[in-house]
Parts: C-alpha cells; sequence; structure tokens
C-alpha cells in the first residue's frame, strides 16, 4: 500500500463521537442508574438484616458495636483472601480455589447454624 495515496479525513467526515473518543482523556465511569444504586441499597440491607438477626436471636448481650465487628471483619476477609486466591487461579486454574473455597463455605454456613457465642460467630 501506497502512503501517498492514502487519504486523511476531514473532521466533518469523522463525527462529534469519534474525535471524542480519540482524546487522550480516560472514559467515564459508566452510570448504573436506578438498578446500580437499588443493588448498593440491597448490600446496606442485608448488612443491617445480618446485624438486626445476630442481636434477636443469638448475641443477646452484646452491643450493636460488637456485633458490627461480624459484619466488617467478613468482607475483609474475602477481599483480603483474593490477594492469595487470585494469583493461585491465574498460575492452576479457577477448579484449584472454587472447589476448596466451596468446601469451606458451606462448612462455614453449618457451623455458623451451631454457633451459640460469640467468637464462634466470629470465627465461622
Amino acid at each position: 500500500m501506497d502512503v501517498k495515496n492514502v487519504k486523511e479525513p476531514h473532521v466533518e467526515e469523522i463525527g462529534i463521537e469519534e474525535i471524542e473518543s480519540n482524546s487522550n482523556d480516560p472514559p467515564k465511569p459508566p452510570d448504573g442508574g436506578l438498578r446500580a444504586w437499588m443493588a448498593v441499597a440491597g448490600a446496606c440491607a442485608a448488612q443491617m438484616t445480618y446485624q438486626t438477626y445476630y442481636s434477636t436471636y443469638f448475641l443477646l448481650d452484646y452491643s450493636p458495636s460488637s456485633i458490627s465487628w461480624i459484619d466488617a471483619l467478613q468482607p475483609f476477609f474475602v477481599f483480603g483472601l483474593g490477594l492469595i486466591s487470585g494469583p493461585l487461579s491465574d498460575r492452576f486454574g479457577p477448579r484449584v480455589v472454587i472447589v476448596p473455597s466451596g468446601i469451606v463455605l458451606v462448612f462455614s454456613v453449618m457451623i455458623t447454624s451451631l454457633s451459640k457465642k460469640y467468637y464462634q460467630v466470629l470465627l465461622s
């Protein structure tokens, strides 16, 4: 292909969308709208539901502040273990991570149902 015969497009031929997409500015994050904000509200409601359930049925003698540690530590460990499980699944494939994680999750839910004290719920 001869470089001399290549015609460069004029601004009128390109269109505004292409000019904006070729700029060096980072793309704007997508706006999920109502659906995204409903997901955020659902996550907050789920956290409050668990805390209410624990304080009503399991941990009657503990303050809401100490019960909220359970809800705070759960995502910490989930995302913290991602530092280990991510490289493992990259190296050995997802099955090596998913199978043991699934077994631990089922065991954890079963042990939570048997928990009677604060430290047991916190560890499960």
